[in-house]
């Protein structure tokens, strides 16, 4: 009778066991990140890239066009460059100014967090 009761308990733990592997085997669910433009401005900052003036004012005045021409949605780059360390004041203030433009036509994505706008207001609200 002892011997039933074993092979009963070994037979019952091999089959939990088996039971316990296959869910382990399965694919865990991978956290999808969604980058907002406030992220990806950040990440371009952060970059800060090493631009003699000259390259920086073309750079500039290409990306400033782009994001002008109507229809354009891509803000990043301009302001990304307008809070360079070569951006003069000018170039900040048009980029600020466009930005506000965009912000007004009500094209502006619904992403949650800080959004370009805030950033670029802050730099205002320290002086």
């Amino acid at each position: 009778m002892k011997k039933a009761h074993w092979a009963l308990i070994v037979a019952a733990g091999l089959s939990l066991s088996g039971c316990a592997a296959k869910e382990a085997q399965q694919p865990k669910e991978e956290p999808v990140v969604q980058t907002t433009e406030a992220d990806a401005i950040l990440a371009c900052v952060a970059e800060n890239r090493k631009f003699s003036r000259q390259e920086f004012n073309r750079v500039y005045k290409t990306d400033l066009a782009k994001a002008t021409q109507p229809g354009s949605a891509e803000l990043s780059p301009l302001i990304c460059l307008s809070l360079h360390q070569q951006a003069t004041y000018k170039q900040f203030k048009a980029a600020t100014e466009v930005l506000v433009r965009y912000t007004a036509s009500g094209k502006r994505s619904q992403s949650p967090g800080i959004g370009p706008t805030a950033a670029a207001d802050r730099p205002g609200k320290d002086r």
